[in-house]
């Protein structure tokens, strides 16, 4: 194997990736593949390229592939799973991450990964306990508590949520004055790591690399030494400020994060995914307004990007504009007209605002889209139910359940309907 060539493939695939230039990455570490068959970070890489690409089968293939070499992989499940969410396979989604915390129980990246697939299917109750897992693990994680805090709310407990929002936001302030003391004490624990083979010193691009990698493997403290390391000879590295800023959101660090973000869209405010990040931070921190902001700034600039669409529309459900959120959820389904997910977020909104055939129109083209929903024929046979249709919402949540045989609202709501039955029957 050539390693001077492989490494150096590697090194330009990294850097390509660091600026979205996701084509240019791609032929290189399927140059380092063709150098190393067997290379499990060419695999990965290539996966998580293909992934920004929206390639999502293809990348499933490279990351089946790295875990064909290396089974014991968390990253490459924890990405796989990922993207089966995005794929609307919550049940295979959630079998990823299962694998990843049956390897490592305090795995709190996979942890957070089933909260929010659990959220995102509104089962907050189940979100709950995956959230407490995070907090087991890491009791000052402020994302952990963020999460927890909205599934509370969306369970009605309001004084609980607060509570943990401000316990969160306390952190997050606490982190940055701690971090500002200790600064000038810090040790440089990876200073035999700082200069290459030859001696010679490194430059911020390679401290990059080195960030990006450590990131992928899931270590975010070295990650973000790396990244500090970068910024420390060039400051004005775009990348850089971005890299950080997304290192800290993952850890949870959201004040910390918040500055990253900004500093970076101070040094280019054309890159819509930064725009992007730092709405999904300010919508973790429920200040939807101010995400639905940067939103906007994002698609102003990449009117495609079919997430921001998304988000901007779940932003403004939360602040009860269910009409812009449709509007918002329509932009999405131009763009991918067979996202099961936005075609059951729909029909939530039709549902909350009352116009429930709509809603169950929208139900209807998700499962038809992916019929093994269990969550969207949960929704859909309260409906039936609140519209005295018992034996079709019975049906429903038959299907859910044969889908989720754990699934405790479903087996609730199925007792509800049947003793009503009974009752109108007697």
């Amino acid at each position: 194997m050539d390693k001077a060539a492989y490494i150096q493939h590697l090194k330009l695939g990294n850097q390509a990736f660091i600026n979205n230039q996701f084509d240019t990455a791609l032929e290189e570490f399927e140059k380092v593949i063709e150098i190393d068959p067997k290379s499990e970070e060419g695999w990965f890489n290539k996966g998580l390229t293909l992934y920004n690409l929206r390639y999502h089968d293809q990348a499933i293939k490279c990351f089946d592939k790295v875990l064909e070499i290396n089974p014991k992989h968390k990253p490459a499940m924890n990405q796989k799973g990922k993207i089966l969410v995005d794929l609307e396979q919550p049940q295979d989604a959630m079998k990823c991450f299962d694998e990843v915390t049956d390897l490592d129980p305090n795995d709190f990246e996979a942890w957070q990964n089933k909260g929010d697939l659990l959220t995102k299917h509104s089962r907050w109750e189940d979100a709950i306990i995956c959230y407490d897992e995070v907090l087991r693990i890491n009791p000052s994680n402020t994302r952990g508590l963020y999460s927890k805090a909205n599934a509370l709310e969306n369970l009605g407990k309001s004084a609980e949520a607060q509570k943990l929002q401000t316990q969160a936001m306390g952190l997050d302030q606490q982190g940055l004055i701690q971090e500002r003391k200790s600064r000038p004490q810090q040790l440089d624990v990876y200073h035999l790591h700082d200069s290459l083979e030859d001696g010679s010193e490194i430059d911020d691009i390679e401290w990059l690399d080195r960030g990006s990698k450590h990131h992928e493997d899931g270590d975010l403290n070295r990650a973000i030494y790396c990244y500090n390391k970068a910024l420390s000879i060039n400051p004005r590295n775009v990348s850089g400020w971005f890299s950080l800023g997304n290192a800290l959101f993952t850890m949870g660090k959201i004040l910390d994060a918040l500055p990253c973000y900004d500093k970076a869209l101070q040094l280019d405010p054309d890159r819509a995914d930064i725009w992007y990040n730092k709405g999904n931070l300010l919508f973790a921190l429920r200040k939807f307004k101010e995400a639905i902001q940067c939103y906007d700034m994002s698609l102003k600039i990449n009117p495609y990007k079919a997430e921001a669409w998304f988000n901007k529309g779940a932003a403004l459900k939360n602040l009860g504009l269910l009409r812009e959120a449709l509007v918002c959820y329509d932009q999405v389904l131009q763009i991918e007209p067979n996202n099961a997910h936005v075609w059951f977020n729909k029909g939530n909104v039709y549902d909350r605002a009352g116009k429930y055939r709509k809603a169950l129109e929208c139900y209807n083209k998700a499962l038809e889209i992916n019929p093994r929903n269990a969550e969207v024929l949960y929704n859909k046979g309260i409906i039936l139910y609140e519209r005295n249709r018992h034996r079709e919402a019975i049906i429903c949540f038959d299907d859910a359940l044969e889908i989720n045989p754990k699934y405790v609202d479903a087996h609730r709501a199925k007792a509800i309907a049947e003793a009503e039955m009974t009752r109108i029957t007697k």
